[in-house]
């Protein structure tokens, strides 16, 4: 609960994590979005982990990492996760 695996990270559609009405007009869809290659997908999920917004499991999946939770804990408190 809570991860991913590398594998489904980098198969995460970028174009269907915009809003829902938007999803309607593909004109609306961030053109970044729709030419986010695998490579560019690689090495976002690399900086990520480097950077600690995202760490690496013992199960080998990815989740949160510490960075990303502290600037989310208020958010975190406030909806009583």
């Amino acid at each position: 609960k809570g991860q991913i695996s590398n594998i489904e990270a980098l198969n995460i559609r970028l174009d269907s994590q915009v809003k829902q009405e938007s999803q309607g007009d593909p004109g609306q869809v961030p053109l970044a979005f729709k030419q986010f290659s695998m490579a560019q997908k690689e090495k976002t999920l690399e900086d990520l982990l480097k950077n600690r917004w995202l760490c690496t499991t013992e199960e080998g999946k990815i989740g949160l990492g510490i960075r990303a939770f502290l600037e989310l804990r208020s958010l975190f408190k406030n909806l009583d996760v």
